[in-house]
C-alpha cells in the first residue's frame, strides 16, 4: 500500500514510518491552519482597503523650499506674491517675512521685518497694503498691536492696537473694513466679540451686530459678496459647524465639516474653499476639505483627499486657483519644517482624483474612530440644530450575514455627540474580528457606514 516491500524490514522502520506519517499529518494540519491564518488577514486587509477611500495623488507639486523654516505664520496674497509672515521655531517667536513668487518659484528675503516678533496673528491683503493683527509672542502671551505694511515703501508700520489683545483670531475685509473674529484673550478664554479696524481712519471699534454665537477660537474665516463664513475651530474641543453672516440673517449654522478641526488652515479661491489639516479628536487631522459656495451663498461640499505629510501649524494662501502651503511642523520627525507644496484647488478644471465625489450635505453625518478598531470604538454624531428634535441617536450595528449585534441609544449634545462601542454584543461578549456594518438614526434621518474590528 505504500509501495515498500516488506520482506526484510524491521520493526524498527514500521516504527519509523509511523513517525513519519504522525509528523507529516501534523505538518499537514500545521500549513491549513497558517493558511486559515493568512485567508483570515487577507480578508480583514481587503475588507480595510473596501472600507477605506480610494488615494489620490491630487497633482501635488513640491515648490522651492522656504529661505526659513516656520510654523504658526500666516500667509497672505498680495500682487503676483504670497507674504509668509512671523511665526514661530522650536526655539524663538519671528518677525520675519518671507515673500514668494510662484510663477518664477523664487523666494525674496528683503522685505523689511515685522516691528513686533508674533505668532498666530491674523492677516489679511486690502487697498495693496498688508494688515496684521495681534498674535502671540515668545510667552505665549496674546498682542494686540496692529501692523500694515506698504510694499511701495517696503516698510512696517505700527498703526494702532486692538481693544482686547488675542491670538489665533480670524480676520478678513467685509464692506470696507476688516474684520477681527474671536480668538483668544490673555486668560485663555474663547471669545465670541468682533472687533472693526477702519483703515482710512487707523481706529478700531466693537462690533456687537457681528457678536458669535459661541465662543470660538482657532477658526478661520472667508468672505464671498455679502456673506462671511465662519469655519470650525475650538469649543470645548474641536468642532464641525459652519457659521454664515449675513446682514439681512445675522449668525446662522448652514453646514458642518467632515471632520471637526481647529488650529487649520484655509484658502480661498473666488468661491472655491479649501481647509487644510488641523487638529481633531484623534489629533493631527490628515485630509483636505473642499467647498464651494454658490450663488444663494450656500456651501456644497465638492471633494476630500489626503494629504500626503500633513503638518501642524501649517499656513496657506492661494494665487491663480492654486493652493500653496508652507511649512508647518512634522509630527513624525518633530522637526520644524521649510517645504512648500501646492495643489489645485478647482477639481472640475483639473486631473484631479478624489476620495469621495459629491459628497452629501446632510444635516446628519456620523462616523465612527479609530476604524479599524481592536477593543472599542466611537461614534462621533454631528447633527445640524435644525434637525434635533428627538434629541435621540439609535445605533444599530451589523454583521455580514445581517444580523444585529448591538444596539445602542444616546441622547445627544448639541451639535455633536460621541458614543462609545466597547465592542460586545447585546449578551455581552466581545464580537469576533471582521467586517461590521452600522447605522445611525435621528429622527427619520439615518446615515451609516462600515467598521473593522481587528482582534
Amino acid at each position: 500500500m505504500l509501495g515498500i516491500p516488506l520482506s526484510g524490514v524491521k520493526k524498527t522502520d514500521f516504527r519509523r514510518m509511523a513517525q513519519n506519517l504522525r509528523l507529516r499529518n501534523v505538518m499537514d494540519s500545521f500549513s491549513t491552519q497558517k493558511a486559515f491564518l493568512w485567508l483570515r488577514r487577507a480578508a480583514l486587509a481587503a475588507a480595510i482597503l473596501w472600507l477605506l477611500p480610494a488615494q489620490t495623488t491630487a497633482q501635488w507639486r513640491q515648490m522651492q523650499r522656504m529661505p526659513k523654516p516656520v510654523y504658526g505664520a500666516c500667509a497672505v496674497t498680495l500682487g503676483d506674491s504670497i507674504y509668509v509672515i512671523g511665526g514661530r521655531t522650536d526655539e524663538e517667536v519671528l518677525n520675519t517675512v518671507q515673500r514668494f513668487n510662484p510663477r518664477r518659484n523664487s523666494w525674496d528675503t528683503s522685505v523689511e521685518e515685522l516691528r513686533q516678533a508674533r505668532a498666530n496673528a491674523a492677516a489679511v491683503a486690502f487697498g495693496g497694503k498688508i494688515y496684521v493683527f495681534g498674535g502671540e509672542n515668545d510667552e505665549k502671551s496674546p498682542l494686540k498691536s496692529i501692523e500694515c505694511y506698504d510694499p511701495k515703501e517696503n516698510r512696517w508700520r505700527h498703526t494702532g492696537n486692538l481693544l482686547i489683545p488675542r491670538s489665533s483670531a480670524a480676520a478678513v475685509v467685509y464692506q470696507g473694513v476688516i474684520l477681527v473674529i474671536g480668538g483668544s484673550d490673555s486668560s485663555g478664554n474663547y471669545l465670541s466679540n468682533v472687533e472693526v479696524y477702519n483703515t482710512v481712519r487707523a481706529e478700531i471699534s466693537q462690533a456687537p451686530q457681528f457678536l458669535l454665537p459661541v465662543n470660538r477660537t482657532s477658526a478661520e474665516a472667508a468672505v464671498y459678496r455679502d456673506a462671511i463664513f465662519l469655519f470650525g475651530g475650538l469649543f470645548y474641543g474641536p468642532i464641525a459647524r459652519i457659521d454664515r453672516f449675513t446682514p439681512d440673517t445675522g449668525w446662522q449654522t448652514v453646514a458642518l465639516l467632515r471632520h471637526p478641526r481647529a488650529d487649520f488652515a484655509l484658502a480661498q479661491a473666488d468661491n472655491y474653499l479649501a481647509i487644510i489639516g488641523g487638529f481633531g479628536f484623534s489629533g493631527l487631522e490628515s485630509t483636505i476639505e473642499i467647498w464651494r459656495i454658490d450663488r444663494l451663498y450656500n456651501l456644497q461640499p465638492e471633494n476630500e483627499f489626503f494629504w500626503p505629510s500633513p503638518k501642524a501649524g501649517v499656513a496657506a494662501a492661494s494665487l491663480k486657483d492654486i493652493v500653496y502651503l508652507f511649512g508647518g511642523k512634522d509630527p513624525l520627525r518633530d522637526q520644524v519644517s521649510a517645504e512648500v507644496q501646492a495643489f489645485p484647488i478647482k477639481f472640475g478644471v483639473t486631473d484631479v482624483v478624489a476620495l469621495n465625489s459629491g459628497l452629501p450635505l446632510s444635516p446628519l453625518l456620523a462616523r465612527a474612530f479609530p476604524n479599524p478598531a481592536r477593543k472599542s470604538t466611537t461614534f462621533v454624531i454631528r447633527v445640524l440644530p435644525q434637525a434635533e428634535n428627538t434629541r435621540v441617536a439609535r445605533i444599530s450595528i451589523f454583521d455580514l450575514r445581517g444580523r444585529l449585534v448591538q444596539k445602542i441609544t444616546a441622547p445627544l449634545s448639541g451639535t455633536q455627540t460621541l458614543v462609545r462601542w466597547d465592542g460586545l454584543d447585546s449578551s455581552g461578549r466581545a464580537v469576533p474580528a471582521g467586517l461590521y456594518t452600522y447605522t445611525v438614526q435621528v429622527d427619520s434621518r439615518r446615515t451609516g457606514g462600515k467598521l473593522v474590528i481587528l482582534r
